[in-house]
């Protein structure tokens, strides 16, 4: 939580390190704070301080912390989650900085081998490069910390042959946004990233679920008349999975939720 990458194995070299838990500072964010003063800032902050970690040779990196929680030794609700928590309709929603973590989530993953990676570009000061030799997966993660649109010439060496790199951002306005891909010749490529941004870029695109998931109320019947105690039924879809169904009533929750069909 210092807001400065760390290198241990300069005093105790030979070890595998692992940081259990990192993030930017947030005075705001215990004891019934009212969260970082600009949600943009600390997130890329936090990114920041996890990319220069990964370079100086860290195996892994866990995010204070997962999502909103009670903290008794404090008697009150943290906000340092990367989902936050609404007390009043009981339901977690993704912040920013979930979407800016995103980008080490998904591009590297266990398995990936950090490899040398070098800039000339002042607004990018720091890159993370793996590759798998597995999978073929190949990634690029940074940022683009300058007001303005940057152009990155790149050069893969030493890797095999690629001829697309997908390209993500994530900004204060965009959520690990898929942008145009860009073309591969020899190794050689060209790629545009927008101002203030958290950027990837990889030759294995991932895979979104985009497809919503459909739920009727088939008992009782929209505009009947009911009175006293009655049984609610649904009928719920997906394309993947129904994970569970939960009855909502004006924003709150009634009765537990069904992991199971018939949903009643």
């Amino acid at each position: 939580f210092s807001g400065t990458p760390v290198a241990p194995w300069t005093s105790y070299p030979g070890k595998n390190y692992w940081i259990t838990e990192t993030s930017a500072w947030c005075s705001g964010c215990d004891a019934g704070g009212t969260g970082p003063p600009n949600e943009w800032n600390f997130a890329t902050q936090t990114t920041d301080i996890i990319l220069g970690d990964i370079n100086n040779g860290f195996s892994a990196a866990l995010i204070w912390e997962a999502y909103d929680s009670f903290w008794y030794h404090h008697n009150a609700s943290s906000l340092w989650g990367l989902l936050a928590y609404n007390p009043v309709t009981g339901i977690y929603t993704p912040r920013t900085r979930a979407y800016a973590y995103a980008h080490f989530n998904h591009f590297l993953e266990p398995g990936d081998v950090v490899i040398g990676s070098s800039e000339s570009i002042g607004s990018v000061p720091t890159t993370v490069a793996v590759y798998n030799a597995t999978t073929g997966k190949i990634a690029i993660v940074g940022r683009n910390s300058g007001t303005s649109p940057i152009t990155i010439n790149g050069q893969l060496s030493n890797l095999p042959e690629v001829n697309t790199l997908a390209l993500y951002e994530t900004s204060s306005s965009v959520n690990l946004s898929r942008k145009g891909d860009v073309p591969v010749a020899g190794g050689i490529f060209t790629a545009q990233i927008s101002a203030d941004a958290i950027f990837s870029l990889t030759n294995q695109p991932i895979t979104f679920d985009l497809e919503p998931p459909t739920v009727a109320i088939t008992s009782p019947l929209i505009g009947a008349s009911v009175a006293g105690t009655i049984e609610a039924v649904a009928n719920a879809s997906d394309n993947n999975m129904v994970a569970g169904v939960q009855c909502v009533l004006d924003g709150a929750s009634i009765g537990q939720e069904f992991v199971a069909s018939p949903y009643s």
